[in-house]
């Protein structure tokens, strides 16, 4: 459903962006309709912890379309549980691969919504975890890394 939903918006964002004249109404109700979904937000992050590859790459995949076709719509995306979570998983993980994807749900659920920006301020765990991938890496995969938790930490003013 989520996969599909992205697919139906981003053919429309297309059309728009072209000016084919796209008919973007079928995304829109497609939004809508989807919308509760962002509830799932709260149970995904926990998985994320678990040892299992496969649930995490599941989990991880649903959680980053939530957040492109919402945002921080959900007010409890950055409990204090799940930023928590996050500085564990941020610490744990130790490909970058994983990482950048963890940070580019952060920053768009820090960037799209004020609550969970001011949220992230007061995650002492979640900062320091982001403080240790902000200095510079050697791989250039490293330094995509490095530049995404510094942007963040540049967001939230530290």
């Amino acid at each position: 459903m989520l996969t599909y939903t992205s697919s139906v918006v981003r053919l429309a964002l297309q059309a728009q962006k072209s000016g084919s004249g796209g008919d973007t109404q079928a995304a829109e109700d497609l939004l809508l309709l989807s919308k509760p979904l962002t509830d799932l937000i709260s149970l995904l992050v926990p998985l994320l912890r678990t040892e299992d590859p496969e649930i995490f790459e599941v989990s991880s995949k649903c959680l980053s379309i939530l957040v492109q076709l919402y945002g921080g719509e959900n007010p409890d995306s950055l409990s204090p549980e799940n930023a928590e979570n996050f500085a564990d998983l941020l610490t744990s993980k130790e490909d970058p691969k994983e990482q950048k994807l963890l940070l580019r749900i952060l920053r768009r659920m820090i960037t799209s919504n004020e609550k969970h920006l001011e949220s992230l301020k007061q995650a002492g765990s979640l900062l320091r975890a982001l403080e240790r991938l902000a200095p510079a890496g050697g791989s250039s995969a490293d330094s995509a890394v490095a530049s995404l938790a510094l942007e963040i930490l540049q967001a939230v003013g530290h």
